[in-house]
């Protein structure tokens, strides 16, 4: 508010292929900064502005609420069609997985210089444990709100010559808790001051 400053940022949908996965980490860094560019033009964002509010000596507080999606991207080779049922066979070559969702976002604007924090939501998994060691290892404050009755939200990508063959996701698509939102309110309300 002070800045009259406000990021609206959203990475997009990113398809993997084995080829894609084995990029050098220049060329991947290369095209998220182009697609970061272009959404800040989409958006009216004017980059020099931005730059200035985060290269300012006073260095913004950044709070994001929302879903935190693991998504996971698995290169595979096509074997032929299966002698069971009218489905193709393929063979994993490799996966990888990325936080995504508002988790990313933090990690964007985190990497940008901002002070960030993050409220989310999620499963008591190892989905939940691999947000929380890859949003502590780049030092970002989180409070995650944790739900037994869900997973967190998962989406497994298969890709075959940069074709995204189908996805399979993990998720619940009903509302949390009153005693969740009560939760969520209770540290709104005791951190949105500092």
């Amino acid at each position: 508010k002070e800045n009259n400053s406000e990021i609206i940022y959203q990475e997009g949908t990113l398809g993997l292929s084995a080829t894609y996965l084995n990029q050098n980490v220049s060329s991947i860094h290369h095209e998220r900064v182009d697609k970061f560019y272009k959404s800040c033009s989409k958006n009216n964002i004017k980059v020099d502005k931005l730059s200035k509010t985060f290269n300012s000596k006073k260095v913004p507080k950044v709070l994001i609420i929302g879903d935190t999606i693991v998504d996971e991207y698995v290169a595979t080779e096509p074997l032929g069609l299966s002698a069971e049922a009218p489905v193709i066979v393929v063979r994993e070559i490799e996966s990888k997985k990325y936080i995504g969702g508002a988790g990313v976002v933090s990690r964007h604007i985190n990497c940008l210089g901002a002070d960030v924090s993050l409220l989310t939501l999620l499963g008591e998994d190892n989905e939940a444990q691999f947000v929380k060691e890859g949003l502590g290892a780049e030092n970002i404050k989180y409070k995650i709100i944790y739900d037994q009755n869900r997973p967190t939200t998962f989406k497994k990508r298969y890709i075959s010559r940069q074709t995204k063959l189908f996805r399979v996701s993990r998720l619940s698509q009903f509302s949390i808790s009153n005693k969740q939102v009560l939760e969520l309110r209770k540290w709104l309300d005791k951190n949105i001051q500092n």
